[in-house]
């Protein structure tokens, strides 16, 4: 498999003629890493439609993690080089929910206007309320009261832990309120646990 990579690499990189690499390729189609490789060759040669349609087929049929996260950056990688913005604004929004990356989140907001994220930043804020990456959000957008309620809510010492070097010194009473919160929530629910055993 590796030796097949490398000779077609290599190969491609000497101007070897395409009718050889063609049939290497034919020899191996079904594998993803010819597949990735043979994606990269078309967009190398700016033959986008061709990239397109094999990442487009792909994407369809490949469910294994790695290989299908390497077709959505070499997808999203097309859309940048074909200036496909509107495209890309949507497939970047699905990147985030599928792999919840802050650096894809910070791609997306670049092709917005501070207004037009405005509401972008909104839905995606909404879309990920009960997930833990609201949090990273919060704190990419230095959203710090959010940041503070929602971990309020949670219960849960260890994302306060987790969160408090990341928020400005300015807010130390709020953090010091929060941590009262917690652990108030936390004695009341030992105190019902206790009455519930007890009977």
């Amino acid at each position: 498999m590796k030796t097949c990579i490398l000779f077609l690499k290599l190969a491609y990189e000497k101007g070897l003629d395409d009718q050889i690499l063609d049939v290497t390729i034919q020899d191996h189609q079904n594998l993803d890493c010819i597949k990735h490789w043979q994606i990269k060759r078309f967009m190398d040669k700016e033959e986008y439609l061709k990239a397109r349609e094999l990442l487009e087929e792909s994407l369809k049929t490949c469910q294994e993690y790695g290989p299908r996260k390497r077709y959505k950056l070499l997808y999203k990688e097309l859309l940048i080089n074909q200036k496909d913005i509107e495209t890309l604004k949507v497939f970047l929004r699905e990147l985030i929910k599928s792999y919840r990356d802050i650096e894809t989140y910070r791609e997306l907001k670049n092709l917005y206007s501070k207004e037009e994220f405005r509401e972008v930043r909104f839905e995606m804020f909404s879309e990920f309320s009960y997930d833990d990456f609201l949090l990273k959000l919060y704190v990419e957008e230095q959203n710090w009261k959010s940041l503070l309620k929602n971990l309020s809510m949670r219960s849960d010492l260890n994302f306060l832990n987790m969160y408090e070097k990341q928020i400005p010194q300015e807010f130390e009473a709020d953090i010091v309120q929060v941590y009262k919160e917690i652990l108030e929530k936390m004695h009341s629910s030992q105190q019902i646990e206790m009455c519930i055993k007890n009977g």
